[in-house]
């Protein structure tokens, strides 16, 4: 069986009201006169063939066309209306306009006619304007066909129908301002029915059509099928048969996601919705969505985008449900600040520990800095900072003269322009006092005494060489305290070291060698 006819009809007409028959050429709009108005002015204004006021003045049984009181209604047949456009608004990837004379890539400010169509590409959307104000957004992989288009004096949209053969297509249509006017879609299932609404309308192996304001009729007849209330949807499947309302899923909660992300590849968290099998996340440069830079349908949060340019962005994330029926928006804006990339941090590791007055630090150049900005704080927020570098160029930098403490470090690229990045990962370090040299060695006829300053808990290495660089070892003594007590050895000139082992188990260096002489 040939698939039913798709089509989109807008009827937008302030002082007009429709008595609609199935087919284009018997339908009609009654139209109220105004003051001044003819039979001839008003084909002036709104025929697509003005010399048809006869024809118009004979339909109305009209003799003396200037005589009309005002507040005469008479019917004018919808196909003898002029023909409208829309305007490409906005256009992103492969989306190319077909007519019979050739093909052409859309772009913004092209008009869109009567026997046009358009298809858009994987990642491509477009948004078409009317001249009501009404918005059509073209999502990837669809294919649409303009049939009719019809508009009365270039102010208002009266009536346009568009095939949908495949695709997806979220629109917001303004207001009916009359009785009886109407915004038909037609897909192979079903008919959808809009009275001034914002709706989805999704044509895969069924027709899901998703209400976010104002409400739908879908069945094959106007007037005579489901109505679908705001924050339901419905499908239609081959029987034709629409299901009842469905509840459409609430908004995601996403006001975890932060305003200012810093990482090249974003990862936006948002909260679950119970009884969720999907989720749809776009992005877009504007709070209209009309160009969609980048969409994901995910199974669970988060939602993680790549190769986006830093700015300013809106993102909005949808639910999906079990019968495929997207739920309500979810929608928040971010500012990306992901170049120029940080430098790979290289030393010293996260959570490294040292007993010494400085610290080496050392990275990876990045490709864009022309020179680095180092942090230190004693805060993970680096809300009281203690030393800040800023101009350092190379891959590293020396830290000292600060106090012993835990501290938390960061570095970031600065271009030639001054222009900064993000920090890179946050690193910490603990400094502690490095060891002091010990006492003179005390030396009597049979010991040898050592001692030197330690820290409640702290356990000591003790060594004794016959060089400064400890390569002729004579002793090595583990200890508990910071003292020790050895025979007298033969007469020499000898050195000594220690190092102290932390409760926490971390091993300090030595201290300097000390040199003694047994006489």
């Amino acid at each position: 069986m040939k698939s039913v006819v798709h089509a989109l009809v807008v009827w937008l007409l302030l002082g007009m009201a429709w008595c609609a028959s199935a087919a284009s050429e018997d339908e009609y709009l009654t139209y109220a006169l105004q003051k001044g108005d003819s039979i001839w002015s008003i084909s002036q204004r709104y025929l697509k063939e003005p010399r048809n006021w006869s024809r118009l003045q004979q339909l109305n049984n009209v003799t003396a066309d200037r005589e009309i009181p005002a507040g005469t209604r008479i019917r004018i047949p919808v196909a003898w209306l002029k023909q409208g456009t829309a305007e490409v608004v906005a256009v992103r990837g492969d989306a190319r306009l077909e007519r019979p004379t050739g093909t052409l890539t859309l772009e913004r400010g092209m008009k869109v006619g009567v026997g046009d169509r358009i298809r858009t590409g994987s990642g491509a959307t477009l948004t078409l304007r009317f001249s009501d104000a009404s918005t059509l957004s073209i999502q990837k992989d669809s294919s649409l066909a303009v049939t009719v288009m019809r508009e009365l004096s270039g102010a208002a949209q009266l009536a346009t129908r568009i095939r949908l053969d495949a695709g997806r297509i979220e629109s917001s249509v303004a207001p009916r301002k009359t009785a009886g006017s109407r915004f038909e879609i037609e897909t192979p299932m079903t008919v959808v029915g809009v009275r001034g609404t914002e709706f989805r309308v999704a044509v895969e192996k069924v027709t899901r059509s998703e209400v976010l304001k104002g409400a739908v009729e879908v069945g094959d007849q106007p007037g005579k099928g489901v109505t679908v209330p705001e924050g339901f949807g419905t499908i239609v499947d081959a029987s034709r048969r629409p299901l009842a309302p469905i509840a459409l899923p609430p908004a995601p909660d996403v006001s975890a996601i932060a305003p200012l992300q810093e990482m090249p590849v974003l990862r936006l968290a948002f909260a679950a919705v119970a009884g969720a099998q999907s989720y749809r996340a776009q992005v877009s440069r504007d709070p209209a969505f009309e160009t969609i830079i980048a969409e994901v349908v995910i199974p669970e949060p988060p939602a993680q985008f790549g190769d986006l340019p830093d700015g300013d962005y809106q993102v909005r994330v949808r639910a999906i449900n079990a019968a495929g029926l997207e739920g309500r928006d979810g929608q928040t804006r971010f500012r990306l600040k992901a170049t120029p990339v940080p430098p790979l941090v290289i030393a010293p590791a996260d959570e490294s520990r040292f007993r010494a007055p400085a610290v080496q630090f050392s990275w990876r150049a990045a490709p864009e800095a022309a020179s680095y900005q180092l942090q230190f704080a004693t805060d993970a927020g680096f809300r009281r900072i203690v030393r800040e570098a800023s101009g350092v160029t190379g891959d590293t930098y020396r830290l000292e003269r600060i106090p012993f403490f835990l501290y938390y470090w960061r570095v970031a690229s600065v271009r030639a322009d001054g222009d900064r990045g993000p920090w890179s990962e946050t690193r910490t370090f603990r400094l502690r006092p490095p060891p002091r040299e010990p006492d003179p060695a005390a030396i009597d006829e049979k010991e040898v005494r050592f001692a030197w300053p330690g820290e409640p808990g702290q356990t000591f290495t003790l060594q004794v060489g016959r060089d400064a660089e400890f390569r002729d070892i004579v002793l090595e003594r583990d200890l508990d305290s910071p003292e020790a007590i050895l025979p007298r050895p033969a007469r020499g000139v000898y050195y000594m070291r220690y190092r102290a082992t932390d409760p926490d188990g971390f091993v300090g260096p030595y201290a300097g060698a000390q040199r003694f002489e047994v006489p």
